[in-house]
């Protein structure tokens, strides 16, 4: 039973096949954007139901990853770099132009964080929550520059 949840654990963390094609934490990042839709639709027709599934769907995702990562699994996490992107585009409008400038700067910004790791501490050894970090502050990073460049536009 152990083996089958933590099976199922490695499929949602990371994304199922996806993880073997390459650029798929690019590709599978494009995903969060039509999720960020359906949310948006499901909270304009009841708050209740949008909080209810982001709840739902951020406590599978935080008990996928701590299954996987305290199991010591080597699996290519995907889904942190969705609910990365998903960040970005929290209270930031929902336009072509802020799209492509929150996604290339959260990909860029999550290209440079290992760097910036070994520069500023050398004697830190890699781990996977490294990988969840560096999404999710690269996407509250790329939420605070959008959010700057919008009040500097108005």
């Amino acid at each position: 039973m152990f083996e089958l949840i933590t099976g199922y654990a490695r499929m949602i963390v990371s994304c199922g096949p996806c993880a073997s094609i390459p650029y798929a934490s690019i590709a599978c990042s494009l995903f969060a954007l039509p999720l960020l839709v359906v949310i948006h639709m499901l909270y304009w027709l009841s708050p209740v139901i949008g909080i209810a599934f982001v709840g739902v769907c951020a406590a599978v995702a935080l008990a996928s990853f701590l299954i996987v990562a305290l199991t010591y699994q080597q699996t290519e996490f995907i889904l942190d770099k969705i609910i990365g992107v998903m960040l970005v585009f929290m209270a930031v409008p929902f336009t072509a132009k802020f799209m492509l400038i929150g996604l290339v700067l959260f990909h860029s910004i999550r290209f440079l964080v290992p760097f910036m790791l070994k520069s500023f501490a050398p004697s830190l050894r890699y781990s996977v929550w490294h990988s969840v970090l560096a999404s999710l502050g690269a996407g509250l990073l790329t939420n605070v520059f959008l959010r700057f460049v919008m009040w500097v536009a108005v």
